[in-house]
């Protein structure tokens, strides 16, 4: 009756306790490929990163096979953080982009070959534009695997608060 309530639902009819299973084979697989890309192009400083999140994501697969909820925490704490981060971040983009677009002329020049005109500031803004689309999109996406995580979460509480119910283990007493 529990797998059934419609709560318990994400994208697809799917459950979401494996919503979060596929969103942590995705997180793992995506961070080993930034570990990779960190190791390749020997940015030791951002290494960090990735073993972070690695770290983060597959403590969804072992919250989910030990079936035990505040497992999921160290995703949701990890991801909740990037989720902040990122919003100041796209935050910063758009006003930078609307108010001082020359620090992007600055910036897109040292990054590429590209130089500009003195009268035109269009390139910039379109590449901060697009930047921040794409972060945006990231954010949205984020948001929702939060959600779909904490969905999981809540899902694994009940269930284990319904299985002590029926099994005499959950009486109504003060446990710690």
């Amino acid at each position: 009756m529990l797998y059934e309530d419609p709560r318990n639902r994400c994208c697809c009819a799917i459950h979401v306790a494996m919503g979060a299973n596929i969103i942590g084979g995705i997180g793992v697989f995506l961070s080993l490929c930034f570990f990779i890309i960190c190791l390749l192009y020997g940015r030791w400083g951002l290494i960090v990163l990735p073993v972070i999140f690695c770290f983060a994501y597959a403590s969804i697969f072992y919250a989910f096979y030990s079936r035990n909820a505040k497992i999921y925490w160290p995703f949701l704490i990890t991801n909740g953080i990037a989720v902040g981060i990122g919003s100041i971040y796209i935050l910063v983009l758009f006003t930078m982009l609307l108010v001082n677009p020359e620090f992007w002329e600055r910036q897109v020049n040292e990054l590429t070959d590209y130089k500009f005109h003195e009268t035109t500031h269009q390139y910039p803004r379109v590449v901060t534009g697009i930047i921040a689309c794409i972060m945006l999109v990231i954010q949205v996406l984020n948001i929702w695997f939060e959600l779909v995580v904490y969905n999981a979460s809540s899902f694994m509480l009940r269930e284990r608060l319904l299985r002590e119910r029926q099994h005499g283990g959950g009486g109504g007493g003060y446990h710690v």
